[in-house]
């Protein structure tokens, strides 16, 4: 037997190829590249393992070995039940179903370690050969999609902590059965979903977390919680590197996050996670014995509510690299999250790149575009290729603003301008979305050609009567704007991207403008703090409506052009506005809703909203509609309030179609409440039940409709 092979190995199936040839080698090297052993995300880790002795396990066959001795590694030890079988994995039949995905492979365990005498390949599990392991003194272990298998994975890590030498680095990707795919079957990512295919319909959107669903009792996938997971490896390694691949954002609704709120954001949208630990010279004192590592059972951590988790760092995971040209491009993980990060750069912007324990600061110089190519980040001083030391890929950015502030941090200023296309008749015509400290808040947009608008720009000069401030967890009219945010904020919660929306209001002219229209309606204090005065409380209101702007996804897609219908004292569009979005709205004329737009710096068009009266023609359209808790669409005679009817509905949308909106385009309609004829309010359902029969998703208990239009249509 070949030196370093243990006696688990010794009915290994005799050699395939007698004797070693000149070309032998290369060979090998060719029939491992073309059954797609050169690639993998561990493969581009050169930082972790070139120049190492390396320990794999759950490795398979054994030829993924090949590459990384190719690839510098000085030795590599594997470990695997499968080692010495024909059952090996050929990644051909990934793009060729009519290649077997598992058969023998061309050459022999015992080949491979012929050829290569700084290979030796043990048939078992770790904690059988582990003595013999560390007699090879390696200093790097890995797991790539393993420990998702592992019946006891606290062993197998214990187990890799006893053969590492000292100062050891442990690398493992972990296939997470929680996230969207973690059903191991198809679809293996959004975008592949085939909406049709009744079987892919079985798993999707979360659903082989029933307990009902097959896979959930299926033995090979162990369920093992994330933050159990993290706990075994923190108590023998020192984590310095824990990154989750995003997959499934835009499907977790808030039905769903609130239906599998014991489970954390990590779990629901980690599709990989992929951890770097440093071996720890004595293990921590964690107990673990209690923890059920294998299919834990319904009633494990049931209580758990995790639904309050901010989901903005998941809209912004990305990873990236470098291209020849030494500029930044994004991979397609999370829905090329990278080109995200990217759009939200302005020349001057900052950020810091991290892979591993590497941190590399770099000022954007600009975006490259190139038709029909993603964009690409160019920066003002590329990186020089010793910093780079080979590793182009896999980077990400982990901190991006002005002044290098932190993504996932605390809240920044945003840049000076932003600057987003509207694309009005006769051609195009930018919209600027202005934030600058000391200058007055405002938003340029091409003039409505309709004579009967009005912009709202300056503070309406008749006051109404406030009284004094209410507490508690509703809204404040009349607070000090410190309290008004505390308030918001237990509310609402902390995101950085809602706290960054609150900070803005603390910086001139905003926090005047908003004393000021406090002070406006304080005058008359015996009047209740009620009606449209509610809305006075800034904090409040924008916390309110940036739940609902998290709920499109604006928080995380690409600049668009939005119409909010019905705007009222126009909260949305400053958090539109402040989300990089160019927004407008329109309602009938107010003059506390007029201004608290005003005071808000956001554009409201004063125009009656009317049933069967086709809207203002703005000269733009728009990607988005809203219109939020809908009130213009009732009206009162002799006492008695009518409502629209689905003819006057289709008026509208068709209106909207015809002149309002872009495609694909989307109509999002919060429905209010209308009084019962037995008294009370609830939703119309039978007009809920006539959006459904117009392709809307209609969500029967909040009353919110939503319409994606891909092109003309004619609603009836």
């Amino acid at each position: 037997m070949p030196s370093g092979v243990s006696e688990q190995q010794a009915d290994l199936p005799a050699m395939r190829v007698s004797n070693v040839t000149t070309d032998e080698r290369a060979a090998l090297v060719r029939a491992a590249r073309e059954w797609g052993y050169f690639s993998g995300a561990i493969k581009s880790r050169k930082d972790l393992w070139r120049g190492r002795r390396i320990l794999d396990i759950g490795m398979g066959g054994g030829p993924h070995s090949i590459s990384f001795i190719e690839g510098g590694a000085e030795a590599y030890v594997g470990v695997d039940p499968l080692v010495g079988t024909d059952h090996v994995r050929d990644f051909r039949n990934l793009k060729d179903p009519s290649i077997p995905a598992y058969h023998a492979f061309d050459f022999t365990t015992q080949d491979i370690m012929r050829i290569y005498a700084n290979i030796k390949l043990y048939k078992g599990l770790l904690e059988d050969v582990s003595a013999e392991v560390r007699a090879n003194k390696v200093d790097v272990a890995m797991m790539a999609a393993v420990t998702e298998h592992l019946e006891q994975p606290y062993h197998v890590i214990r187990a890799i902590w006893e053969s590492l030498d000292r100062d050891g680095l442990l690398w493992i990707s972990h296939c997470n059965y929680y996230s969207w795919t973690g059903h191991h079957r198809s679809p293996r990512d959004v975008a592949s979903w085939k909406r049709d295919d009744p079987e892919q319909a079985k798993h999707v959107d979360w659903r082989h977390l029933e307990p009902t669903h097959p896979d959930y009792s299926n033995r090979n996938f162990n369920r093992v919680r994330v933050q159990d997971l993290r706990d075994i490896i923190n108590k023998y390694f020192e984590i310095i590197e824990w990154t989750v691949s995003v997959e499934g954002l835009a499907r977790l609704t808030p039905d769903l996050r609130h239906k599998w709120r014991k489970y954390t954001l990590d779990e629901l949208l980690g599709q990989n996670i992929y951890v770097t630990g440093r071996r720890r010279d004595v293990p921590l004192g964690t107990d673990l014995a209690n923890r059920p590592f294998h299919h834990p059972p319904e009633t494990y951590l049931a209580d758990a509510d995790h639904s309050a988790e901010p989901i903005e760092p998941y809209a912004f995971a990305n990873s990236v690299y470098f291209s020849a040209a030494n500029e930044l491009c994004s991979h397609s993980n999370n829905d090329i999250a990278g080109a995200r990060v990217f759009e939200r750069l302005r020349p001057g912007d900052t950020i810091t790149l991290a892979k591993f324990t590497n941190r590399l600061p770099a000022a954007v110089q600009g975006i490259v575009r190139a038709s029909g190519a993603l964009p690409r980040l160019r920066l003002v001083q590329p990186i020089g290729a010793g910093h780079l030391n080979g590793n182009h890929d896999q980077w990400t950015i982990a901190e991006f603003g002005p002044g290098n502030a932190p993504m996932m941090g605390e809240p920044w200023s945003p840049a000076p301008a932003r600057e987003a296309a509207m694309a009005p008749a006769g051609g195009p015509e930018k919209v600027r979305l202005f934030n600058v400290p000391g200058e007055t808040p405002r938003l340029l947009v091409p003039t409505p050609k309709a004579d009967s608008l009005v912009q709202v720009s300056a503070i309406h000069s008749t006051p109404t009567a406030l009284g004094s401030p209410t507490f508690g967890s509703g809204p404040r009219p009349g607070a000090p704007l410190s309290q008004a945010i505390e308030s918001a904020s237990a509310k609402y919660g902390s995101e950085p991207t809602l706290q960054r929306l609150w900070a803005t209001l603390r910086s001139p002219p905003y926090e005047s403008a908003y004393t000021d229209l406090q002070e406006r309606y304080r005058e008359a204090s015996a009047v209740r703090p009620d009606g449209q005065l509610k809305y006075l409380d800034l904090p409040y209101w924008i916390g309110h409506k940036y739940a609902i702007a998290k709920k499109l996804g604006l928080q995380v897609g690409k600049p668009v052009t939005m119409l909010d219908l019905g705007t009222g004292a126009a909260h949305m569009l400053y958090v539109a506005r402040g989300l990089g979005h160019a927004a407008v709205g329109v309602d009938g004329a107010n003059g506390v809703y007029d201004d608290i737009a005003a005071a808000l710096g956001v554009v409201r068009f004063a125009h009656p909203l009317t049933r069967q009266q086709p809207l203002p023609d703005f000269g733009v359209r728009f990607d988005l509609v809203t219109s939020i808790w809908v009130n213009y669409d009732q009206w009162t005679t002799n006492g008695e309030t009518h409502y629209w009817q689905p003819e006057d509905w289709a008026f509208l949308l068709n209106d909207l179609v015809a002149r309002q909106l872009s495609f694909p385009g989307r109509i999002y309609i919060e429905l209010n409440q209308q009084k019962r004829p037995g008294g009370g309010y609830a939703y119309n359902s039978d007009l809920l039940e006539w959006f459904e029969s117009q392709g809307a998703l209609v969500d029967r208990r909040s009353g919110s409709v939503d319409l994606h239009v891909n092109a003309q249509r004619l609603y009836v």
